[in-house]
């Protein structure tokens, strides 16, 4: 199973008004425990200093990407990261993985990108839905078209989180509660400074930072599966642990399985909680 691993920096967080300027990447084997490739594209940097035809060869490298993987792993990705992504690659997204023509196309440029965006937002919005026992699916796919190939491979680990907890959960929470560590060297904030100061190399780094904790986040999700929890962080009582089999399809792990190693989350929670209830251990589902 091929995983692309993805992360994005924008200038702000309106997918209309501002622009994507790094996009994290990290080719990832499951049957392998090697990463196969890791790039950051420097989308700020070459739409600054770079051609035309720069810009549109790493279009196309990261078209590439989109196509030959198995699963797109996000956090986030499908409200945030995505419509980003779609607006930048403008036709390029519209033609089908087989089309080699160089059609041409009617319209601005911006109004071709915003309703590529906009597509694509509403194909994510209705094409995944949950099963009566509470197992995540995909709705048929008989097209080949873009639109309806990528978002049927998303793997969103915070979407995951609204719809088995009915609330979001932040990458470091999710980190926490999985024994997952997630390092920061920044906030976004810096990153929109980097790409305005023309550090590269430092917006690369930060860039790529969660895109690593993404990876290790789906490793721990195919070996242990990952612990959501449904009432704060205050209490280690209703934890939802999602399962995953080896194509990243997700499901409720049954009360009654073994939890396996590792999967105590105890020592995630603050200390004041532990010296308060030092008698309570948290109890898995």
């Amino acid at each position: 199973m091929r995983f692309l691993i993805v992360d994005i920096e924008t200038t702000g967080l309106s997918c209309s008004n501002d622009r994507i300027t790094a996009i994290g990447t990290i080719v990832y084997n499951s049957e392998s425990p090697q990463i196969h490739e890791e790039r950051c594209f420097n989308v700020a940097k070459t739409r600054k200093y770079g051609s035309a035809q720069d810009m549109e060869a790493m279009q196309k490298e990261v078209v590439h990407l989109f196509d030959q993987c198995d699963r797109i792993v996000a956090f986030n990705g499908i409200n945030f990261d995505f419509p980003f992504i779609v607006k930048w690659l403008g036709a390029h997204y519209d033609h089908a993985p087989a089309d080699t023509n160089t059609e041409e196309h009617t319209g601005t440029t911006e109004e071709h990108e915003n309703e590529s965006c906009t597509d694509f937002v509403n194909t994510m919005q209705t094409i995944h839905e949950l099963d009566s026992s509470g197992t995540r699916r995909v709705a048929g796919i008989n097209n080949t078209s873009r639109h309806l190939v990528w978002p049927s491979k998303y793997v969103d680990f915070c979407l995951m989180s609204l719809e088995y907890t009915n609330k979001y959960i932040s990458l470091k929470n999710l980190c926490g509660m999985n024994c997952v560590k997630a390092v920061k060297s920044g906030t976004g904030l810096d990153a929109i400074g980097f790409a305005e100061r023309e550090q590269w190399p430092e917006l690369e780094h930060y860039c790529q930072q969660d895109v690593r904790v993404l990876l290790e986040l789906t490793q721990r999700a195919v070996s242990h599966g990952l612990k959501y929890p449904c009432h704060g962080y205050t209490s280690c009582e209703d934890l939802v642990h999602v399962i995953f089999d080896v194509a990243m399809t997700s499901s409720v792990k049954s009360a009654d399985m073994h939890a396996g190693p590792e999967m105590s989350i105890f020592q995630a929670f603050p200390k004041k909680f532990q010296q308060a209830c030092p008698q309570k251990r948290p109890r898995m589902p």
